[in-house]
């Protein structure tokens, strides 16, 4: 029964790694769409997408971008309330 168990658990942890990085290279290195270009919208100057490259960590290898994801999406959420312009 403990073999049992353990065989199941570590399946469970190779499955959520696979999904995980099936995942990452869905939404991040689809070939032809650039993350910095949509996030900046129409005709983004250069200097304007290499900033938003750096600010998101677009421009560090794929395992580094892998795992600021994992951070980011394992760490908890706080939500704060923004402040409202008058």
């Amino acid at each position: 029964m403990l073999t049992f168990t353990i065989r199941r658990v570590l399946w469970t942890v190779l499955v959520m790694f696979v999904i995980t990085v099936v995942v990452f290279v869905i939404f991040f290195k689809t070939p032809g769409v650039d993350p910095a270009r949509a996030i900046a919208g129409r005709n983004p100057s250069a200097q304007v997408l290499q900033e938003i490259r750096e600010q998101f960590g677009l421009d560090k290898p794929l395992p580094v971008q892998y795992g600021m994801m994992m951070k980011t999406s394992s760490s908890p959420v706080t939500w704060s309330p923004t402040p409202t312009r008058a």
